[in-house]
């Protein structure tokens, strides 16, 4: 199967409760980050649009590279938004004390090529208190398959085409 990452290219100031730093849309593919020390949401921040648009989807999985303080152990709550989605938690993270990258599946909500290019996320520190979380980057994978052709399939047709060529 093939993947596609699509780094965070937008955010719409809908809710804005984090500190942040760096160029906007923060969290793209350029190691800027937000900040909170309190509780709050952040979001909703936008991916790249796929360059597919077609075949089928094997999974859809959200990274975000993170950290914490050192001393703090909150966890970040993410929440996804898409057509058909409508502002729903799926799952939460726990930085490490070192950047590091965390994954939630999103593949039940996110199944349509559709709600792949609207997909939009936002942070949650829940519990207000002074403990710090950073968040540099985010992207989602996304693992496809030709559209009506099982992998297996391409590759034997890839195969024999490339001998073929090579004589």
């Amino acid at each position: 199967m093939a993947t596609e990452s699509l780094y965070v290219n937008g955010y719409d100031w809908a809710v804005s409760n984090w500190n942040y730093f760096g160029a906007e849309p923060w969290l793209g593919d350029n190691d800027d980050y937000v900040y909170r020390e309190w509780a709050g949401l952040h979001g909703w921040f936008s991916f790249a649009d796929n360059a597919i648009g077609a075949g089928a989807i094997g999974s859809v999985v959200l990274y975000l590279e993170c950290m914490r303080g050192a001393g703090d152990s909150k966890d970040i709550t993410v929440s996804i938004q898409a057509t058909g989605v409508v502002d729903k938690e799926v799952g939460d993270i726990t930085p490490d004390l070192a950047y590091s990258w965390k994954t939630i599946d999103v593949s039940a909500d996110i199944d349509t090529w559709a709600k792949i290019d609207s997909c939009e996320m936002k942070v949650n520190k829940k519990v207000p208190d002074a403990a710090i979380l950073y968040v540099r980057r985010a992207y989602l994978l996304v693992t496809y398959g030709a559209a009506g052709l099982s992998i297996p399939v391409a590759m034997y047709h890839y195969n024999r085409i490339n001998k073929i060529i090579r004589g």
